[in-house]
């Protein structure tokens, strides 16, 4: 049962009268004298909800294009149920040039039994349970929601623990995000509502979003905490810069204008637009899990291409660099799809820069058109447009005080002028996404294609950059590093700006079909059968992400390329060039196990690639980009098995420095599938072949350890 307390009073100078009454179930039961004694006028409305059973409702719809009978389709949520433990409160007071909204809620529990699609209701991606306490405060001038006014207060922070299993049976594993804390504060912007949907924008906010992913191989009880074992601590925190934040009404598109696809005609779903700077005391978060020992802070935020620090709350750019106009933007739109829709594919490769191409226009650009069509009952992700243009330019480490055989509270312990750098030049996606049968061992299938480019370069490299102007970004890919995709490793001491080697103007591609998103206990696990193979070892229980296409295609494909060199990160178009490189790690059989680690501090991990013939690696010399060193044609099977991603505090090293270790074993062909062999041809140029590599079986043992120097 729920009951709900209302106070209501209005004041024009003097008070002009109260009401207070509440309400349980359907009747109205008026409050004592005594209550009503204890009630002060105030210029607001307070609500406070109470419950002693769940808020419950057996199906919530969410109809997109429900007048299109040939497009119409719906998101549906199973068997929702919300409850908390003391009350929830709400108020809404109105002031002679403002109005102020509060809420509270402690210990709230949220459950959805199933998230499904019409095209199949009776399939659902699991259940997903929310646990949290939190509070929420916006003011704002002329109106709760005007967008005139740049001076609202908004201030949301919650935390609590999140939990999703793929079956509601006894002992089932889940998957969890605990100890997740999510806060904005923003003391002066806009927050509103307008034409176009929804607005948040601010000069300057304070983001927290942190969390230890977590995972339980059995439970004894649902969503509990108790069963879980930490892998890793991860998230962000910190000051935020020019904040501007769009939700708005529409869906995917499908009409097109000319070479591309018109993002501005959509059906009914929802998107949204958002763009930010990282201020300066913006970090990155990786470490162990959230109570234990080490943590490593990447802050220190640069643009690429943008002079040190702010400037009148805006980066400013170098003398002829063409900058990117954020550090980060991300448009994402959600909707559901049926067969037949077209969203459009990823260009990959082409030089047109922004826009989603046709097929025929992405031939046109010198690119590869990638798509993949979604099924009748596709929740679908599509990303056009995204990018990150900041690296990190200092490193901290933190570890807990261990004093007296009892450890204490994190501090610094280390600060290095150090990048682990990683760009995102034009960041394009689709994810089809499909609920599973209910009672299956899969949580949900997926098909994406995500693009990471820098548009033009790979092609024009391979020409000798012979028709372009150089210098020109309207022509040039080189003068457009600043918004290219890189991943270095960067010194930041060297230079104002900071000198960096790695692969620079790069192109990355992720494809995958069918992939099944399973939680895998260790029963499961043992049981675990490839499509008509043997597969010699058994894959540890955990998070799966699992596909075997073995003769109907390509199941996974990872392709990425670029100039590998190194440079002074203040002028990229100067690059020290060493060799263009090409990977294709094209696959029929591809399985990611992110495993249990039983309690411990590190983070496991397993794999397994069974290449198709189509892998490949490329090296060649940047002078003459035909004169290429290959081995291609690759086939056979790789198993890493026993991986291990550890970082270690001082005190659980020898040497007394934090460290992180990576290692696993790699078992080559026969070794991972029974009759497998890897093998592929060596060339040299495009005809000289030189023969064939061939390995029966084999173990390879690696461990990687990378520590401070003293």
């Amino acid at each position: 049962m729920m009951s709900m307390r209302f106070t209501t009073a209005l004041r024009a100078g003097l008070l002009a009268g109260s009401l207070v009454f509440s309400v349980s179930a359907a009747t109205l039961e008026p409050l004592t004298d005594m209550e009503l004694s204890q009630s002060t006028g105030q210029a607001g409305l307070a609500v406070s909800l109470e419950t002693d059973s769940p808020i419950t409702a057996q199906q919530v719809t969410w109809a997109m294009d429900a007048e299109n009978a040939a497009t119409t389709a719906s998101l549906i949520l199973k068997n929702l149920s919300v409850e908390w433990a003391d009350s929830a409160d709400f108020t809404l007071d109105v002031g002679a040039d403002a109005v102020m909204l509060t809420g509270s809620w402690s210990e709230l529990q949220a459950r959805i039994g199933g998230i499904a699609h019409s095209g199949e209701p009776n399939n659902t991606m699991g259940s997903l349970a929310i646990n949290t306490s939190g509070s929420f405060l916006l003011i704002n001038e002329g109106g709760p929601f005007n967008t005139n006014s740049d001076n609202a207060v908004l201030n949301y922070t919650s935390e609590g623990d999140i939990f999703w299993r793929q079956r509601d049976i006894g002992g089932a594993p889940e998957l969890g995000l605990l100890d997740f804390v999510i806060g904005i504060d923003i003391p002066k912007g806009t927050v509103g509502l307008d034409a176009n949907g929804v607005l948040i924008a601010a000069p300057e906010a304070d983001f927290d979003l942190t969390f230890d992913l977590s995972f339980a191989a059995a439970t004894t009880n649902p969503y509990d905490k108790a069963d879980h074992d930490g892998l890793v601590h991860t998230g962000w925190r910190g000051n935020l810069r020019n904040v501007d934040l769009r939700l708005m009404g529409g869906g995917a598109w499908e009409g097109t204008t000319g070479s591309f696809y018109d993002l501005s005609a959509r059906t009914e779903g929802l998107n949204t637009d958002l763009k930010l700077d990282f201020g300066e005391e913006f970090v990155w978060i990786i470490g162990q899990p959230h109570q234990a020992r080490a943590r490593a802070e990447f802050s220190g935020w640069q643009r690429l291409g943008a002079q040190p620090g702010f400037s009148s709350g805006a980066r400013v750019a170098r003398p002829g660099v063409a900058m990117a106009d954020y550090d980060f933007r991300l448009p994402l739109t959600l909707d559901a799809l049926r067969a037949g829709s077209d969203p459009g594919g990823i260009c990959f490769g082409g030089a047109t820069t922004g826009g989603s191409l046709t097929s025929s226009a992405c031939g046109a650009a010198g690119g590869e058109y990638v798509y993949l069509s979604p099924d009748d009952n596709t929740l679908a992700m599509l990303i056009r447009g995204a990018g990150l243009h900041a690296y990190n330019t200092k490193v901290e480490i933190w570890e807990r005080e261990y004093s007296g055989g009892a450890w204490g509270e994190h501090i610094k312990t280390d600060e290095f002028n150090w990048s682990l750098l990683y760009t995102f030049g034009e960041f394009d996606g689709n994810v089809f996404i499909r609920p599973e049968a209910s009672g299956s061992d899969v949580g949900f299938r997926a098909d994406m294609v995500l693009g990471f480019q820098s548009p033009g370069y790979w092609h024009a490299a391979q020409n000798k950059f012979a028709g372009v102007v150089a210098g020109d970004p309207a022509s040039d890919p080189r003068a457009r590093w600043a918004t290219n995709t890189h991943f270095m490793i960067g010194d930041t001491e060297a230079g104002e700006a900071g000198f960096g080697i790695g692969l620079v103007n790069a192109d990355v591609l992720w494809r995958v079909e069918d992939m099944a998103v399973r939680l895998v206990n260790p029963a499961t696990a043992s049981s675990y059968r490839l499509n008509g193979d043997v597969l010699r070892h058994t894959l540890s229980p955990g998070v799966w992400l699992e596909t075997d296409r073995k003769g109907q295609g390509v199941a996974a494909q990872y392709n990425f390329r670029g100039m590998f060199g190194g440079g002074d990160l203040s002028n990229l178009e100067d690059l020290v060039q060493g060799l263009l490189l090409d990977v294709n790690l094209e696959t029929d059989r591809f399985v990611f196990v992110l495993g249990a680690n039983g309690g411990e501090n590190y983070v496991p991990f397993e794999g397994l690639f069974d290449f198709n013939g189509n892998a490949y690696i490329s090296i060649a010399e940047p002078s003459v980009p035909t004169a290429a060193w290959r081995i291609h044609n690759v086939s056979g099977a790789l198993l890493w098995k026993d991986g291990r991603i550890q970082l270690s505090s001082g005190v659980e090293t020898v040497h007394g420095r934090p460290e992180l270790t990576i290692a696993n074993y790699i078992l080559l062909a026969d070794t991972a599938i029974q009759g497998s062999v890897l093998k592929g041809d060596i060339s040299l140029g495009e005809n000289d072949n030189f023969g064939s590599i061939v390995i029966p079986s084999g173990v390879v043992y690696s461990s990687v350890s990378i520590r401070p120097q003293n």
